[in-house]
């Protein structure tokens, strides 16, 4: 609750020079042993680009957490020019319910590990830098962040 909570009322920190696609690569290695029994496929884009790096990796990493979590075995990560987006083959997320996932507490599966504030903090933070986040759940289950 005291990550959203900051995450509502604090302006977006400092931008700095930073390249994404060798942090993504970097926040992968650190979560190796629960990928271990996932596939996990990269496009990652080389560029350096001036952004929030504290809240993209923050944004990120909440979005590979639940690709980790509702995948069956396999998740797909693809950065290019201002978008990130991270995919999983677990199960689809109705389409009256896609519309509340970035909702404060709710889940759309409630036998998970959570609370349902993963998504809302995700959310909060990416209006906070005017950043754009959505989710769409068709052949995939996958969430776009651009910026």
């Amino acid at each position: 609750m005291l990550t959203l909570a900051r995450a509502d009322s604090e302006p977006a920190q400092k931008t700095v020079k930073t390249n994404l696609a060798k942090e993504i690569k970097k926040e992968l290695r650190a979560l190796e042993p629960r990928l271990k029994n996932k596939k996990i496929k990269t496009q990652l884009k080389n560029a350096e680009i001036v952004i929030n790096k504290t809240d993209f990796l923050s944004i990120f990493n909440i979005l590979i957490d639940n690709a980790i979590k509702y995948s069956d075995e396999s998740i797909e990560v693809h950065l290019t020019d201002g978008r990130l987006v991270i995919m999983n083959d677990g199960a689809k997320i109705k389409s009256d319910e896609i519309e509340h996932i970035f909702e404060r507490f709710y889940q759309t599966d409630k036998t998970a590990d959570g609370v349902g504030l993963g998504l809302a903090i995700a959310k909060s933070i990416a209006e906070r830098n005017h950043w754009e986040i959505n989710a769409r759940s068709a052949e995939k289950t996958n969430f776009t962040l651009r910026w």
